[in-house]
């Protein structure tokens, strides 16, 4: 008899399998931490639903040791002038948030935090 859900014994339960979701799944299992990630949908989207990652999931990365791949396979630095928020790629722009030499900060070693942000497409 195949086990179901109901079967199943966990220390948390994580509710979406999205960005949020999955590190926190990642993040507890490197702990020993015994979870289930539940997601409403069957399989992985075929759209993009974003492709910045901030100064702290980059932290993340580092961490996990998949920071140089990341980065490896993003945007290069010099490409990252701003970020547009669009209800879709030739849809209606929502919002932006250009990079100047004021928010240079970003996308270097000297910001807030030990890593910079990426862009992976």
């Amino acid at each position: 008899m195949a086990a179901t859900l109901a079967d199943t014994r966990t220390q948390v339960v994580i509710l979406g399998g999205g960005p949020a979701g999955l590190t926190a799944a990642i993040a507890l299992g490197r702990q020993g931490v015994e979870c289930v990630v539940l997601e409403r949908r069957a399989g992985t989207s075929d759209h993009p639903r974003g492709h910045v990652e901030n100064g702290r999931t980059m932290e993340l990365f580092r961490l996990w040791g998949v920071e140089d791949e990341v980065r490896s396979v993003g945007v290069p630095r010099d490409f990252l002038k701003s970020v547009t928020f669009v209800t879709r790629v030739s849809g209606i722009e929502l919002g932006r948030v250009d990079f100047d030499e004021n928010s240079e900060w970003l996308m270097t070693d000297k910001g807030a935090g030990p890593a910079p942000l990426s862009s992976t497409p």
